[in-house]
C-alpha cells in the first residue's frame, strides 16, 4: 500500500513540472516550422512567376500575361536582393523533425538560391576576343569579323 500510495505521488509530481523541463519539441512548435517553410516555398515559387511571366503562362498561369520578363540592371539587381532575401530565411529554418521530403526542400532551395548569388559576371567582349581565330576559320572569308 504504502509502495502504491509513493508511485501515485511521484506521478503527480511529474505531472506538476513545467512544460519548459521537457526535451522534446511540442508538436506545435514542429507543425509551426514545418508550416513557415511550405509557405516559404509557395512565396518563392509566386515570386518566380511573377518575374517570369512566359514561365508562368506556360505553365498555364495567366495572371502575368500582360507583362514580359525585365532584364535591366535594375531588376537583376532586384532580384538578387530578393535572393539573398529568401536564401536567409529558408537557411533559418530548422528542419530537425520533418519528414524527408521537406528536409530536403529546403536543402534543395537553399543551394538553388547559394548558387544564383554565386553567378559571375562575363565579359562577352573577352570571350569572343579569345576564340576569334577559330570563329574567322569557322566563319569563312564572306563574313568579316572585327573585334576592338
Amino acid at each position: 500500500m504504502r509502495r502504491s500510495l509513493a508511485l501515485v505521488i511521484a506521478g503527480l509530481s511529474f505531472l506538476a513540472l513545467p512544460r519548459s523541463s521537457f526535451a522534446a519539441t511540442p508538436p506545435a512548435d514542429l507543425e509551426t516550422r514545418r508550416k513557415a517553410l511550405n509557405d516559404l516555398l509557395a512565396e518563392q515559387w509566386d515570386y518566380t512567376l511573377s518575374t517570369t511571366p512566359e514561365f508562368a503562362s506556360i505553365l498555364g498561369d495567366k495572371r502575368w500575361n500582360d507583362k514580359s520578363t525585365d532584364v535591366s540592371l535594375a531588376a537583376i539587381e532586384k532580384d538578387l536582393a530578393r535572393t539573398q532575401e529568401f536564401l536567409a530565411r529558408f537557411e533559418a529554418i530548422d528542419t530537425s523533425g520533418f519528414p524527408d521530403q521537406e528536409r530536403l526542400n529546403q536543402r534543395l532551395m537553399t543551394f538553388a538560391k547559394q548558387r544564383h548569388l554565386a553567378a559571375s559576371t562575363v565579359d562577352l567582349n573577352e570571350q569572343v576576343i579569345s576564340v576569334r581565330e577559330l570563329l574567322r576559320r569557322s566563319l569563312g572569308e564572306t563574313i568579316m569579323l572585327t573585334t576592338e
